[in-house]
């Protein structure tokens, strides 16, 4: 999440201790309080929400506005966020708004009355309690494994409990503005098409229950070269192709990049049962981002049987990683999500030049 700097006491968010983070994980345990950790390949999910090291907290608030960053420190799951009233509270549901994610605040504040967070995001949002005096419980009601589920796993439709008293402490005089104006999210990610290449990546397994990450081209594994090689100062988009059974949060890094939108793929051609590899054969319409995600970000959700593009300037040279943000599907074994990324001197010649969102959708479409 972005740090305190001389323009952010500016935006007149809620601030000091009427600004909270909140660390989602699912846990297990043992009859004597041990961590129990049983894995269903290739995820762990926990039957126990722990919010900040705590089992299922209350936390008590004032009747005001706050900001809350949620962090999702899970393993494998999904959480799809909404505010309800507890046994004995009515009225409407405290209003949420988005004003930032992974990597900055959104431009535009985009106001939610529910919040998909897959591992390794990161939303900063400000929750209305104005009014709203009783016990309002944090539900989720994600399918999991997302997005099919499995009747076997545990659910935990309620991590936290919120107590909204009725005095204030002192007068709330935060707000929400129309647009937070960051030096990263005034430039719309369509303006980055013009001097971009398009990279087109992968999700699929070979093996079933072994997800793996690739190139256009073929699956790889960890240690395989890399091929994933931006030139240091360019802009590429990436196009993830995911044709695996399971959402997946993909996350670069050193990289800031803005989410440009999505295709669901209606039909992909025979998947090459040696190298993984399988085509889009018939894609659909062009699906803009939704605008809780429309801001500066690191990690993003490819759903199942789509094609997700995001982009970005390379402004750190070096090795580090690409992978999905799953830790059961990053860190399983030699054959896992996870490839190197090596931002060099070496010119990308071979990619594709974008130039506009029409010839962007043009090449989305093409095996």
């Amino acid at each position: 999440m972005p740090n305190t700097d001389l323009l952010e006491p500016l935006f007149n968010l809620p601030a000091g201790s009427f600004s909270k983070a909140y660390v989602l994980q699912d846990k297990s345990f043992n009859a004597d309080n041990t961590l129990c950790y049983t894995h269903l390949s290739p995820e762990f999910f926990g039957d126990t929400p722990v919010i900040n090291g705590t089992i299922a907290p209350k936390q008590t608030l004032e009747p005001r506005r706050y900001t809350f960053t949620f962090i999702n420190g899970s393993d494998s799951r999904f959480y799809h966020l909404t505010l309800k009233p507890a046994a004995g509270t009515t009225g409407v549901a405290p209003q949420m708004t988005v004003v930032g994610s992974d990597s900055g605040y959104l431009l535009k504040p985009a106001k939610v009355n529910d919040l998909l967070i897959s591992p390794g995001e990161r939303y900063k949002v400000v929750v209305d309690f104005t009014g709203r005096r009783g016990q309002w419980l944090l539900s989720n009601d994600a399918a999991t494994p997302f997005p099919a589920g499995d009747p076997n796993v545990a659910t935990i439709p309620q991590l936290m409990r919120f107590d909204v008293g009725s005095t204030l402490s002192e007068k709330d005089r935060s707000s929400v503005p129309a647009k937070i104006v960051e030096t990263n999210n005034v430039a719309l990610p369509a303006a980055s098409l013009i001097s971009a290449r398009l990279r087109t990546v992968q999700a699929a397994e070979i093996s079933p229950g072994v997800p793996q990450l690739g190139d256009k081209t073929a699956l790889k594994t960890y240690t395989d070269p890399a091929t994933e090689t931006p030139q240091l100062g360019s802009t590429e988009a990436w196009a993830m192709r995911n044709h695996s059974p399971d959402s997946h949060p993909i996350h670069e890094h050193l990289v800031e990049l803005r989410m440009v939108g999505r295709w669901h793929v209606d039909q992909w051609g025979p998947q090459d049962p040696v190298t993984g590899n399988a085509v889009p054969l018939v894609v659909g319409a062009f699906q803009p981002p939704g605008a809780f995600e429309s801001g500066p970000k690191d990690t993003f959700v490819a759903p199942v049987d789509t094609i997700t593009v995001w982009v970005g300037q390379y402004t750190i040279g070096g090795t580090s990683v690409w992978h999905c943000h799953i830790l059961s599907h990053e860190d399983s074994s030699i054959v896992e999500m996870m490839r190197p990324l090596v931002v060099g001197n070496a010119a990308q010649t071979q990619l594709p030049r974008i130039l506009t969102q029409a010839r962007l959708d043009q090449l989305i479409r093409q095996p």
